[in-house]
């Protein structure tokens, strides 16, 4: 982006997209039919996981409660880090 505020400016607009995973290459037209694989944590919502990317290390239950969900792999690495560092290990 060439723009060395981007990063801060993005946080603090706290206005995130979301991006989903590409299992196969492929085209997309419209009408092709769309398969979301349910899981039966509770929802998390796209600006809260977006403040807890950005935020103070979350509770344990929090971090849990994430750890739950299908995020991603990078984000699953953080925060299964930090729930060690919670629980002192």
């Amino acid at each position: 982006m060439n723009d060395a505020g981007f990063a801060r400016r993005f946080r603090a607009a706290r206005r995130p997209g979301c991006y989903c995973r590409v299992i196969e290459q492929g085209v997309v037209r419209t009408g092709d039919s769309v398969h979301i694989d349910a899981y039966g944590s509770e929802p998390l919502g796209l600006l809260e996981v977006f403040d807890a990317a950005f935020g103070p290390d979350a509770t344990i239950a929090k971090l849990e409660r994430f750890l739950a969900a299908p995020i991603a792999s990078r984000e699953r690495a953080n925060k299964e880090r930090q729930l060690k560092k919670a629980r002192g290990e």
